[in-house]
């Protein structure tokens, strides 16, 4: 036997096992459903609360939000902390830094 070690090719794709290969399709499906929510929670939120000018955008009035929609909107913030605890927040997105904010339970809505 020879010392000889093998170093993997780079013109070679590493083959993954079934469960790499699964588990690497079920994070992309949670990263892109964490998109999906955090974008319908921001507009969610921006339509049940007061809206105040910051002098750049619009953010929402905390405390400001409709009774009715609260438990709605309770739910999912429960939902994108749970996914996020599992996958981690996106470094960057599109959404607000309010909506970090709410979601780091730093303001509420009713």
């Amino acid at each position: 036997m020879s010392d000889y070690q093998t170093h993997p090719s780079p013109y070679r794709p590493t083959v993954k096992s079934a469960d790499e290969r699964k588990l690497c399709r079920l994070t992309g499906l949670l990263e892109r459903s964490l998109a999906d929510l955090r974008g319908e929670l921001a507009s969610m939120v921006e339509a049940t609360c007061e809206l105040a000018w910051d002098g750049m955008d619009h953010t929402p009035v905390p405390g400001t939000a409709a009774i009715e929609t609260g438990s709605v909107i309770a739910d999912r913030v429960l939902l994108i902390r749970e996914i996020e605890a599992e996958i981690g927040r996106p470094a960057e997105h599109p959404e607000p830094q309010w909506l970090d904010d709410l979601l780091d339970g730093k303001w509420g809505l009713t």
